[in-house]
């Protein structure tokens, strides 16, 4: 009996190590495929961002010059109201640009780096070199990296699309060109 009990112990022991390596060996198991797919979608945002950063810096400091130098003269000679108005928005144009153009070039190669960095992680997905875990881990590491990122671009140039509409208007209402004596009334 005693003789059962040793071989059960060690049958059982036998078998609980066996049951341990393969829930080890399952751990280290390969991304999938639909886990791969993640890395697509964090290059994707990082491509996206270089495209907000797309904005041409000469344009923006042409803008800002005529701003300065041709916009401000001519409301100068306006009613106090309406010149302080029209400061306001130059002045908040001319502070968006000047934002934009600061950081363009500092924005631009962190997401050029953070590019290189998923293509690297992306030939090491490809490669099956990476275990779930690993993958998980360096995947989790970008996908911060990739967030911090956008919310940085999103802060420069979003502001500048957002005042297109704005260099629109003024652009026009400003044009040398235009005659001034129409510009209150509409003709149909």
């Amino acid at each position: 009996m005693s003789k059962n009990r040793i071989s059960f112990g060690s049958i059982s022991f036998v078998l609980l190590i066996i049951l341990m390596g393969t829930g080890l060996i399952s751990c280290q198991e390969k991304p999938t495929s639909a886990e791969k797919v993640y890395v697509d979608t964090l290059y994707f945002k990082l491509k996206g961002d270089l495209k907000a950063l797309n904005i041409d810096p000469q344009e923006l400091q042409a803008r800002k010059d005529e701003l300065v130098h041709t916009m401000y003269p001519m409301v100068q000679d306006t009613f106090g109201d309406l010149r302080s108005a029209f400061e306001d928005d130059f002045n908040g144009m001319r502070t968006a640009y000047d934002t934009y153009l600061n950081k363009h070039l500092l924005y631009t190669s962190a997401t050029n780096l953070l590019i290189e960095e998923v293509e690297e992680f992306r030939k090491d997905v490809d490669a099956d070199a990476l275990s779930r875990a690993e993958f998980k881990e360096r995947y989790n590491a970008l996908l911060v990296k990739v967030k911090a990122n956008n919310a940085k671009v999103e802060e420069i140039a979003k502001p500048v699309y957002d005042l297109e509409p704005m260099w629109i208007r003024l652009k026009l209402k400003f044009d040398p060109k235009r005659d001034r004596r129409d510009s209150l009334i509409s003709k149909k």
